[in-house]
């Protein structure tokens, strides 16, 4: 009790309080307190030009647009036929308003207003229930967008009636389900008579409307009648799974929505026929392709971009595929540079999501074996995204790391202002394994990093996310369930910077979660007493070779340094120290990474892909490199490895002496 009022007043002072407790308790305590996944709602914004003229209706809309409509007639919410006119009120807002893309419908509503029908005349009660059933019906119409209704306490009557002419529905545990009108000596009016048959079946819902008592959870999850039954106690846990599942369905293309739920929604219209249907679906299909199939040439290119907001402030992009291509590259890059110029003058700020461990091996295998000028186009582009991401581009953009970051991925990450990433993200610069040095400013971020980044430059040691928050690669540590409730409040705060904190750094500090020392394998001391800048590379091979058997960081690198090229480790040793002792900027790094990558010997490069990843399965093995392992060559070959040396002592030389043609080339158009 005591930690969770801690918790309540301050979270960062209960980080800050108490760093003797257990990290990863704290992680917990912090996560699950406030800012659970599992209650998770958006923020909701009242909209006040349509909330003054209703009177027993509530409305409300969240940043990604979802409406949320709530019945407001306490106790009970009993339908009237002032809450019947809001209704209607609402479907002029939204027929009169840009189209949100979901409508979230509390259906917690315990029948009609009994007292006000009791004085109707036979004509009074069937106009009143053909007015609910044409309000109902014109919520969906005018909308064309999905009804996801819920159910938490009761719906009784109209109310389950209302629940029934929304698309998806959802219940709590808890809820009562009713159609009582039989002990009223009457009987379903608003639409239950043909909905309740058809949800729940003929014979279940008429035994439910003759006897009048409550339906059973369990069936009406078996027959449809409730789409999803939420197990939680606790009437958060509903909503918040239905404002999820609205968030989903809001990220998708408004015009695919629409005609998804329009042609679902015509089955329910007992005079169309297969034909019918058949054919509205074709058309609808046919539709969804004008202006190009965009969607299938993005699951093609394995990459997706959306647009989130009421006018498309964020652009939200994810990876789907390890490895980056050009033409990833190329969709990127038009992005970027349309929102740079203006084309896309409501974006505000960007999105970037997903698993990249680099370039697409195969891919640059296959340039590199076939047309090499392909290959040194890949390093064109990439050297320019990356540029113009870091140094070029006015909006704030966001990285949302999940399971590896890996090279290229490093790089995508780096270049970021806003770095965010996983307690489980795996970071990497595997280059050395492909006998080649870390690239896209690998050569300028690694050596910011002292000896931890000498180590993932010349051993291609990993840290996780703990690590790499602890030695400062990433800025914020998020546990992987709340990344999509961050990315909600972030957009809340683009959309609506004057009702909400638009200080982006302090949001997501609402989120993060504190370094579990318990996952930081190694110390900053660990790093310096092998990978110490001053220590030539032979110090720093014979030290790894030393006390791989008493440290757990020697036989890490040891493991990694065996099946690595050495041309590799030296040409990535080279590249870091010239950086350090030359002091060069971020782009002279840039150039000087891709004159070398251009440039060098690839024998190992195509030896390394080819035997780990071109060859059939069962056929794959070890790369056998131009040169012995570098502890081999430290310890037996010194003539060898003084030959490697040289080699790249040209490459690197001659790399720098062409460094500001290659700037100028690279970076000229961004200036």
């Amino acid at each position: 009790i005591m930690l969770k009022r801690v918790l309540s007043r301050n979270v960062s002072l209960f980080k800050k309080q108490i760093p003797q407790y257990n990290s990863f308790c704290c992680r917990q305590l912090v996560n699950s307190y406030n800012y659970s996944n599992e209650y998770y709602l958006p923020k909701l914004h009242d909209i006040e030009n349509l909330n003054d003229k209703l009177s027993f209706m509530k409305v409300q809309k969240t940043a990604t647009n979802i409406l949320y409509i709530q019945p407001n007639n306490p106790p009970v919410n009993a339908l009237r036929t002032e809450m019947l006119e809001d209704f209607s009120q609402v479907c002029d807002f939204i027929k009169s308003e840009d189209p949100f893309r979901c409508i979230v419908l509390n259906c917690n509503v315990a029948g009609a207003n009994i007292k006000e029908m009791q004085h109707q005349t036979p004509e009074e009660s069937s106009s009143y229930a053909n007015s609910a059933k044409s309000v109902f019906k014109r919520l969906a119409s005018e909308s064309g967008i999905p009804i996801l209704g819920f159910v938490t306490q009761y719906a009784i009557g109209g109310g389950l009636e209302l629940l029934m002419f929304s698309d998806i529905r959802y219940s709590g545990p808890r809820s009562l389900l009713q159609a009582p009108e039989v002990e009223l000596d009457t009987l379903q009016s608003f639409g239950g008579t043909v909905t309740l048959p058809k949800l729940l079946g003929p014979s279940l819902a008429l035994k439910h409307q003759l006897i009048g008592d409550a339906i059973d959870l369990q069936d009406a999850k078996r027959s449809g009648l409730i789409t999803t039954l939420i197990e939680e106690k606790d009437p958060k846990a509903t909503l918040a799974k239905v404002f999820n599942d609205a968030f989903v369905i809001s990220q998708k293309k408004p015009n695919i929505i629409r005609e998804n739920v329009r042609c679902v929604r015509a089955t329910a219209n007992e005079d169309s026929d297969w034909d019918t249907l058949s054919a509205n679906e074709s058309d609808a299909f046919g539709r969804t392709f004008e202006g190009g199939a965009f969607g299938m040439r993005n699951f093609l290119q394995k990459i997706r971009h959306t647009n989130w907001g009421p006018n498309n402030e964020i652009k939200n992009i994810e990876f789907k595929a390890l490895g980056i291509d050009t033409t990833q590259i190329k969709v990127v890059t038009e992005i970027l540079n349309e929102i740079k110029s203006g084309a896309n003058k409501d974006t505000k700020a960007l999105f970037l999501n997903g698993n990249v461990s680099g370039g697409d091996i195969k891919k640059l295998y296959k340039a590199i074996t076939g047309n090499e000028e392909e290959f040194n186009e890949f390093l064109f582009l990439e050297y320019q995204w990356h540029e113009l991401m870091r140094t070029s581009f006015s909006k704030p953009i966001f990285f949302f790391g999940d399971k590896i970051l890996g090279g290229g991925g490093l790089g995508v990450f780096n270049s970021c202002q806003y770095k965010i990433s996983t307690p489980d993200t795996l970071f990497m610069m595997p280059e050395i394994d492909l006998g080649a040095c870390p690239d896209v400013a690998g050569t300028y971020d690694l050596p910011q990093l002292g000896s931890v980044g000498r180590a993932m430059s010349i051993s291609a040691l990993d840290l996780n996310g703990d690590e790499a928050k602890h030695f400062n690669i990433t800025d914020h540590l998020i546990e992987k369930q709340s990344i999509t409730n961050l990315q909600q409040d972030l957009v809340d705060s683009v959309v609506f910077p004057s009702d909400s904190n638009n200080d982006f750094t302090s949001i997501i500090q609402n989120y993060t979660v504190p370094v579990n020392n318990d996952n930081v394998r190694h110390s900053q001391q660990d790093f310096d007493d092998i990978f110490d800048l001053t220590k030539p590379l032979t110090d720093v091979i014979n030290s790894i070779s030393k006390n791989s058997d008493s440290s757990s960081l020697a036989s890490r690198a040891k493991e990694k340094l065996e099946k690595a090229s050495s041309f590799g480790v030296v040409l990535s040793n080279k590249v870091f120290n010239v950086s350090l002792e030359k002091n060069l900027s971020l782009r002279a790094c840039r150039a000087l990474e891709y004159n070398v990558w251009t440039s060098m010997n690839k024998q190992d490069f195509t030896e390394s892909i080819n035997k780990r990843f071109i060859l059939p399965r069962k056929q794959r093995s070890s790369p056998v490199f131009r040169h012995d392992n570098i502890f081999n060559l430290v310890s037996n070959n010194p003539e060898q490895l003084k030959s490697i040396e040289n080699e790249v002592d040209q490459l690197v030389d001659n790399a720098l002496s062409s460094l500001p043609k290659t700037e100028k080339e690279l970076f000229s158009h961004l200036d």
